[in-house]
């Protein structure tokens, strides 16, 4: 899950690059959809956004199991930490904060 994550950072950071490059150098959101159409980045643009929305579907779907998997190693323990740290980053101050630390103290605990 943690790779896979990164991956839709990746494509999120990169959908971003292409949209700002192309408002920049071609005035991008005010040109129409029949207008965008013709660059080649239109293209890139939406494939980006398919695999960007395909993937937090995943991702939605592979976190409700994360609840049931049992961590049997500070590795997984870790991990899942790791996995609510960068679903709580947006939702609320004091809950990430606390869990980014849980995990440092964890990581603390067992030399990580």
């Amino acid at each position: 899950m943690l790779t896979r994550n990164a991956e839709h950072e990746r494509l999120a950071v990169q959908w971003s690059s292409l949209e700002s490059r192309l408002h920049r150098e071609h005035n991008w959101l005010k040109l129409t959809r029949a207008q965008r159409r013709r660059f080649p980045e239109s293209r890139e643009l939406d494939d980006l956004d398919d695999r960007i929305e395909a993937m937090s579907d995943q991702n939605a779907a592979l976190l409700k199991t994360l609840p049931a998997i049992v961590a049997v190693s500070p590795f997984g323990i870790s991990g899942k930490l790791t996995i609510a740290i960068q679903h709580t980053k947006h939702e609320g101050d004091e809950v990430h904060a606390l869990i980014v630390s849980v995990l440092r103290d964890f990581s603390a605990l067992h030399g990580g």
